[in-house]
């Protein structure tokens, strides 16, 4: 059977990782561990399928001693000796780890509850100083992290007090001076935001996770979902950052949210959709917990959605020249950024990045070719594949796959 880090490895990448220009990038919230079965943060960083994690919630910004307050449910409850500030040496040593493996790190501030909010912009300017010193690249006697340095900052303000959150990002982008971190922001999809749309409008952010769901604008009502005609416009019109990079963000199962769950294949009409939006960057869920104990189609819900972007990334390189897809047509291919769960009349491929198996349909067998046409990599019918007995699926034979140059990836 397949094992591609051992079998097909010059196929694979070194790591999944953050990709800046990529659009099937998926963000994943960790730390309130709302399905009640949070695991480690490192835990969630070896799935192939993660490439940002952001660390929720920093929900008080002046606790009675004067402190912010940060929140990880079951993950963290040691405190600096007289005060309340948690100091998290195994999220410290997992921060690390992550990053190690490619990933982003973000602390999240704010929530849908917690005691926090500015008075005033001068307020929010010397806020960013304290959690620069606290949590990012400064110094202060009370870091909850030790010398783990986060890659930013998360605001995911639902209080409706829009007050010095763009003074606190203007000056924590100061305090970057260049360096590679990032500036993100978590809005309702109700354009526009209450709380944090004044800052959203006047400073710059790199990422913005916009909350498709617990809304009628969210992925489940098609009819109103209004990425395109009010955050793309946004984009387009207002944004200080035009290349800002914007994620559809969904609930991980049924019980994360109250409104907008849908399965990935349900997502895939919806991300189709806007996938010829360069500011798309692909998928945000509340939370790691859940998505990582949902079971959709036999796939972990976090690897359905990574298969989801990687599809569509497939087909949309598939098309992008008539006769490359002319050539292709009988085939079908797996895309080169992730894995994928692609369908065509004659086969089906599942990549499964959490297992790192690869997959076919029972109904076919297959065999791995490189198509000339582009750097991915196609399935033709063949005649040999082994039962899967857990599933309906059926592994490729490590002899069905062909050589392929050391340039080749999947």
């Amino acid at each position: 059977l397949i094992f591609l880090a051992s079998q097909i490895c010059l196929f694979a990448r070194p790591a999944y990782a953050y990709s800046s220009s990529s659009s099937d990038n998926v963000v994943v919230y960790w730390g309130q561990a709302s399905a009640g079965s949070q695991q480690p943060l490192s835990y969630y960083c070896q799935s192939n399928s993660v490439d940002i994690v952001v660390l929720s919630f920093l929900m008080t910004f002046y606790a009675a001693d004067g402190l912010p307050e940060v929140n990880f449910a079951n993950a963290c409850s040691d405190t600096f000796s007289g005060t309340t500030l948690l100091q998290c040496d195994t999220i410290a040593q997992d921060i690390q780890t992550c990053q190690s493996m490619g990933k982003k790190v973000l602390l999240s501030l704010g929530g849908a509850a917690g005691l926090y909010g500015f008075s005033s912009d001068s307020e929010g300017s010397s806020f960013a100083t304290t959690l620069w010193n606290m949590f990012g690249g400064g110094t202060s006697d009370y870091r909850p992290f030790d010398t783990a340095v986060i890659d930013g900052f998360d605001l995911d303000i639902e209080n409706g007090n829009s007050v010095g959150y763009a003074a606190f990002v203007k000056q924590m982008r100061s305090l970057y001076n260049g360096g590679d971190y990032y500036i993100s922001g978590a809005p309702q999809c109700p354009f526009p935001d209450a709380s944090i749309g004044d800052a959203l409008d006047n400073a710059w952010f790199d990422f913005v996770f916009i909350q498709f769901y617990n809304n009628y604008c969210g992925v489940n009502n098609p009819s109103q979902f209004n990425y395109d005609s009010d955050w793309q416009s946004w984009v387009s019109s207002t944004a200080i950052n035009k290349d800002v990079k914007l994620y559809v963000g969904v609930p991980g199962s049924s019980s994360a949210a109250g409104s907008g769950y849908s399965t990935p294949s349900a997502l895939l009409d919806i991300i189709n959709g806007i996938s010829d939006k360069s500011s798309l960057g692909g998928v945000m869920i509340w939370d790691a917990s859940q998505a990582f104990a949902n079971t959709v189609d036999s796939l972990l819900f976090i690897d359905g959605i990574k298969d989801m972007l990687g599809q569509i990334g497939s087909s949309t390189s598939s098309t992008s020249d008539s006769s490359a897809s002319s050539s292709v047509s009988s085939k079908l291919a797996v895309a080169t950024s992730s894995g994928a769960v692609v369908s065509s009349e004659s086969l089906a491929i599942t990549f499964s990045q959490a297992a790192q198996n690869l997959y076919v349909d029972s109904s076919t067998t297959s065999q791995a070719v490189q198509d000339p046409s582009t750097s991915s990599v196609a399935f033709e019918p063949t005649a040999s594949t082994v039962s899967n007995p857990t599933s309906s699926i059926v592994e490729v034979p490590t002899s069905s796959i062909l050589e392929q140059s050391t340039s080749s990836t999947i």
